[in-house]
């Protein structure tokens, strides 16, 4: 059978699967998508100086039957793909929701790309549409009224909360929101969005 990377693969008979060498080598998120089009378990190919992704179906046939390179790490590189295109804080909601944990020397089944994408597609869009007003109000970087009120409510003084801070609870929030909607619960209910911010506001700074 022959070969079907994404990419081209070059003229060696012997291909490697092996990991992410280092931070700045990356995986771009289309190349996962690319090649989860294709079905099958996705392996990653250090051809050279880039990393390509690989479906099934390109592994050499010898490897098959085998383990995966013990040191690649397919979801690991899918999950920083996922973060880099749509924020580290609904990337961990996707993640959590179809299970995506670091899995050395295993390759990434093609549903699970598929699905967390959409998943991720679907959060984005709830967080831009349904939520957005119910985010805004509680947002601290903002200083909307219903976070101002939660403030009162739990003794805070808002001008004691430096930037930083405000960052940390809208960026908590906002994973909130994104795993709700991954989930489908989208549109939350102000109610339950200020529950969590109180449960945000309630914990000590990291």
């Amino acid at each position: 059978m022959p070969a079907a990377a994404v990419g081209e693969l070059g003229n060696s008979p012997h291909m490697s699967i092996s990991p992410i060498a280092s931070s700045h080598r990356s995986v771009p998120l289309d190349a996962f998508t690319r090649a989860a089009e294709r079905g099958g378990d996705i392996y990653l190919d250090a051809a050279g100086d880039e990393l390509r992704v690989l479906p099934a179906e390109a592994a050499p046939d010898a490897r098959r039957p085998q383990p995966a390179d013990p040191d690649g790490d397919a979801a690991s590189a899918f999950m920083q793909a996922l973060a880099r295109a749509y924020g580290t804080p609904l990337a961990r909601a996707v993640e959590r929701q179809v299970g995506l944990a670091a899995a050395p020397g295993k390759p990434l089944p093609a549903s699970i790309v598929e699905r967390a994408v959409a998943m991720a597609q679907a959060g984005r869009q709830a967080l831009l549409g349904v939520d957005f007003v119910t985010a805004l109000a509680l947002s601290a970087l903002s200083e909307g009224a219903a976070f101002r009120a939660a403030c009162r409510e739990l003794g805070i003084d808002p001008k004691g909360l430096d930037e930083a801070r405000r960052r940390d609870i809208d960026e908590a929030m906002q994973e909130r929101f994104q795993e709700a909607a991954a989930a489908g619960r989208s549109p939350v209910d102000p109610a339950a969005a200020r529950g969590w911010l109180d449960d945000v506001l309630r914990r000590p700074a990291p």
